[in-house]
């Protein structure tokens, strides 16, 4: 039950030397530790919405997000955020083989498919406008916790970098940016990429901000990202997806 609230690498830590209050206690205590963030954005939403029953707009909503949130339940904290999902990875769901920013990714990429499955979808059904992200990759310390209250479940994460994630996913909106990285395109930190194992060496674009005209908000000291196109994104080598063990692909 507690895994439908809490990632499984969380709940796989309880003990049953423990009561249930001590294993709340042990995992839920505020500490710090270092993750990987993924902040994705619909693009056109308010459009979208604006002429749809509120209940046909979640349901629309769950079609985008349901495989990535199924996928991302076993090793990622998710938090829903309206037309936005938020999600941070620590590093002990990390292995010698892929790092959680190589987990970040690769939940990116069963984003990327839905949101083209989806679309196709309304496509062949006669409705023109399409949802498309924004996507960002981050990775650096953090503080993890319950961050509510004693009566409350609420594992979160806060830090600077939740705050740089954020920017970095704002970045999608500058139009000499989307230019280059496209319809859900990934904009990722060299903090970020500097921790791939799995995907070390994927090959994606150095943003130079300023002869973009693009800046981090609030982040000035950031002057250079990678972006990725959605096609660059899914090109990279695939050893061990996520949601399929054992699984090769190129």
């Amino acid at each position: 039950m507690l895994e439908r609230f809490l990632t499984k690498v969380l709940v796989a830590r309880f003990s049953d030397n423990h009561t249930m209050v001590e294993n709340l206690a042990k995992v839920l205590t505020p500490r710090t530790t270092r993750a990987a963030l993924l902040q994705a954005d619909i693009r056109g939403y308010s459009r979208v919405s604006a002429n749809m029953d509120p209940l046909e707009m979640v349901r629309l909503l769950q079609g985008y997000f349901r495989n990535v949130v199924d996928a991302a339940q076993t090793v990622a904290q998710v938090k829903l955020i309206g037309d936005c999902i938020f999600l941070f990875i620590e590093d002990e769901a990390g292995d010698d083989t892929a790092s959680p920013a190589d987990l970040a990714l690769e939940l990116a990429q069963i984003l990327i498919r839905e949101t083209r499955g989806q679309n196709d979808k309304r496509g062949a059904t006669g409705t023109e406008s399409e949802l498309n992200f924004g996507i960002a990759i981050h990775y650096g310390e953090v503080v993890v916790g319950n961050l509510s209250s004693d009566s409350c479940i609420d594992y979160t994460v806060i830090s600077p970098n939740v705050n740089l994630v954020a920017r970095l996913e704002e970045l999608t909106k500058n139009s000499n940016v989307a230019r280059i990285v496209g319809k859900n395109g990934i904009i990722m930190s060299h903090a970020a990429a500097d921790t791939l194992r799995r995907y070390r060496g994927a090959q994606g674009h150095t943003l130079v901000l300023a002869d973009l005209g693009a800046t981090v908000r609030s982040f000035a000291s950031i002057t250079t990202v990678l972006g990725f196109t959605a096609e660059e994104a899914l090109d990279v080598r695939v050893v061990k997806p996520i949601g399929k063990p054992g699984a090769n692909a190129a």
